[in-house]
């Protein structure tokens, strides 16, 4: 009986003393730079990780602006890549769009994969689709890439 609580104990001490928890979790606040993606060229983004797996983000870029959420599948764990969901509302003004400039509320859906390294640093890559009246299109495919840092 000696043997079983003695065991136990240590095995729950390593436990303690090696879990890893969520980068997700210990970095929750990040600073953005995107290329293409919701303003549908570059922008810069601020995020927050309401809990592991929900991120709340807000952006703005040189034609337009944006705010949404992401939900990563597997922000809970302590991997560093997970894939997300999001959804965003996006304000966009194209100038000079067939002589007058074309401004658009849209919808932008995108799916994608974090890495999120231990130290904060953090790439993404997503395939998009952004649903608006103003495009010829129901739903118009769209990509991002995006680098940043998280504390």
């Amino acid at each position: 009986m000696k043997k079983i609580v003695v065991i136990s104990c240590l095995s729950f001490i390593s436990t303690i003393i090696f879990a890893q928890s969520s980068p997700r979790e210990e970095n929750k606040f990040g600073i953005n730079a995107t290329l293409f993606g919701p303003t549908l060229f570059v922008s810069a983004s601020l995020d927050y990780f309401i809990t592991p797996s929900v991120c709340a983000e807000v952006g703005g870029g040189a034609i337009g602006y944006y705010g949404g959420l992401k939900y990563h599948f597997g922000g809970n764990s302590e991997k560093n890549w997970t894939p997300y969901l999001g959804g965003y509302f996006t304000y966009t003004v194209v100038p000079g769009f067939a002589t007058k400039d074309l401004k658009a509320n849209a919808i932008y859906i995108p799916v994608g994969f974090q890495y999120m390294a231990n130290n904060g640093f953090t790439f993404s890559i997503e395939a998009a689709g952004f649903v608006s009246d103003k495009f010829k299109k129901d739903i118009t495919p769209w990509i991002g890439i995006k680098i940043g840092k998280h504390f």
